[in-house]
């Protein structure tokens, strides 16, 4: 009797152990996925919850150092979870749980450490009257170095660690970011226009190192990634939430608020593609942000100025980011509208500020706007927006001129011979160039009528 095996037979051999690891599980199987992914979720914010239980009590007995430490611990706790969770079990999605948790209780307790040596080091005198839950007091500078101390010897190995496992090609810049935005926490300034300047120009940078950084790095555009570039803005944030809940509101504030939501949209629209309807929507989003900006930016500079600017500098202002705007916009019709919007606001801004602002200076500025808006409309190929510069620069300068001769005293000699001069001048320059003057007029009247060919009115 032959014994002829599949091979003999030209069928392939096929290992059992092969075969049984290729069937897809069945449908429970999954079902477990599922059920264990619940299970982490669950367990492990109940295992937060129980050591936050567990440090917090007794919280109203001791000082403000002893209830530091026992925030300091809870890092600890947080930390040594994660890390138990991905080197000994060898389950990396709790554990990046404990350890997103554990950076993210770096910056609350950086947060206490600044608070803590406010209370006893101040570089200004913004010093409020706190709520009882935002107070934290120091009463020597011992317990201020030792806490100090504590914190680099614990939260630097945390921070270092946690994003070795959250982003670990990119761990060591980001530790490094993330340690600076929180060191920042630290300073004993609570003077709002400084606080506010001094996180907007972090957030600023963090949005530019996060964009570069994600290039570079495939690893920063997975969850893990896009989590541990985010906590680089959590201390900035903090910084301007605590000087708007605790401290006095002003221009200077809510001038960075807004340019931080006019960056935000900025960044957003770069990840996308230039004829995207959400592209075109976070665009038309910037519009209002950017007058939202200009508002209380006009108002700070009307107030370090002796002269009355507030509206020039909220068209200028308004109009630059318009034009920033227009720049980096991909669609020549949004283009246009948006520029066409920023020679309205001009316009419209410098004729009202003669109406408030009468004076030769008034007059001068409106001129200067309609040159502007001019260009513009050539630049555009806007017939209605060059005649709108031009009404602007004609009206500011025979209010110049009406000032000018308001303040003048027409009968007196140096008058007199002031205007004598001015005329033998004016004649000079028409009997020597006035044929070049009248053809450029003339070819300019030309140009605008040959523009109402391209106009998209």
């Amino acid at each position: 009797m032959m014994n002829l095996s599949a091979g003999a037979k030209g069928l392939p051999n096929i290992d059992p152990n092969k075969q049984a690891a290729q069937i897809p599980p069945p449908e429970s199987d999954h079902d477990f996925s599922g059920l264990s992914r619940l299970l982490r979720i669950v367990g492990g914010f109940s295992v937060v919850a129980s050591m936050s239980v567990f440090l917090l009590q007794g919280w109203d007995s001791g000082n403000d150092i002893g209830r530091y430490y026992l925030l300091l611990s809870q890092s600890v706790l947080l930390a040594l979870g994660g890390f138990l969770l991905s080197y000994l079990i060898k389950e990396n999605k709790g554990a990046r749980v404990f350890l997103g948790l554990a950076l993210l209780s770096v910056t609350a307790n950086i947060t206490t450490l600044g608070a803590l040596i406010y209370s006893f080091v101040q570089w200004d005198t913004a010093l409020t009257d706190y709520p009882q839950m935002a107070r934290w007091s120091a009463s020597d500078t011992l317990s201020i170095g030792l806490a100090l101390g504590s914190a680099i010897a614990v939260l630097v190995p945390v921070s270092i660690f946690g994003f070795k496992v959250m982003a670990r090609p990119a761990a060591k810049v980001l530790a490094i970011a993330f340690l600076f935005a929180n060191g920042l926490l630290l300073i004993p300034v609570r003077d709002t226009s400084f606080v506010a300047v001094l996180a907007g120009l972090m957030i600023f940078f963090t949005l530019a190192f996060n964009a570069q950084q994600s290039r570079g790095d495939a690893a920063l555009r997975t969850l893990e990634g896009k989590f541990a570039r985010l906590l680089l803005f959590v201390p900035s944030v903090i910084l301007l939430v605590r000087s708007t809940w605790l401290y006095q509101v002003n221009e200077v504030l809510y001038t960075v608020l807004g340019l931080i939501v006019f960056m935000i949209l900025r960044t957003l629209c770069q990840g996308l593609r230039g004829d995207s309807s959400m592209r075109r929507a976070l665009d038309l989003a910037s519009l209002p942000v950017a007058v939202v900006v200009a508002i209380p930016a006009a108002s700070l500079l009307d107030n370090l100025l002796v002269t009355n600017i507030t509206l020039p500098a909220f068209a200028l202002i308004a109009s630059a980011l318009f034009f920033e705007l227009a720049g980096r916009t991909a669609v020549a019709a949004d283009r246009v509208s948006i520029l066409c919007a920023a020679s309205l606001l001009l316009s419209v801004s410098f004729l009202a500020n003669l109406l408030f602002q009468y004076g030769p200076l008034a007059g001068i500025l409106s001129c200067l706007a309609g040159l502007a808006v001019i260009i513009m409309g050539y630049w555009i190929a806007q017939r209605s927006i060059v005649l709108l510069g031009a009404m602007t620069s004609l009206l500011g300068f025979l209010s110049a001129i009406y000032a000018l001769l308001g303040n003048i005293d027409l009968l007196s000699w140096s008058s007199l011979a002031v205007l004598g001069s001015l005329a033998i001048v004016i004649g000079s320059i028409v009997e020597r160039h006035g044929v070049a003057i009248q053809l450029r007029i003339h070819d300019g009247l030309k140009r605008v009528q040959k523009i109402s060919l391209h106009d998209r009115d």
